[in-house]
């Protein structure tokens, strides 16, 4: 928990927890998630434990399964960038 803060600054940051809003009154979308590194993805699955446990468990498959995981979590930020509507 001392480093829950930290934690959540860096699930934003590489993309796994991007942060968005959305208004339905007026349907509009804004994305404030915009410095997305995902170069910092594999450092912070690898910082949670669900995650690290992989590597304990199924070392073979480990890989391949947070290799898709960030895959999946870039699909679905282009996905979110795509629903901005520009000004």
């Amino acid at each position: 928990l001392e480093n829950s803060v930290n934690m959540e600054k860096l699930a934003s940051e590489c993309g796994y927890f991007p942060i968005f809003r959305y208004n339905p009154l007026t349907e509009t979308f804004n994305l404030d998630s915009k410095k997305v590194d995902f170069n910092l993805y594999d450092e912070f699955l690898n910082n949670q434990t669900r995650y690290s446990m992989l590597y304990k468990i199924n070392p073979k498959e480990a890989q391949k399964l947070l290799d898709e995981n960030k895959k999946e979590a870039i699909r679905r930020y282009d996905y979110y960038k795509s629903l901005v509507k520009e000004s």
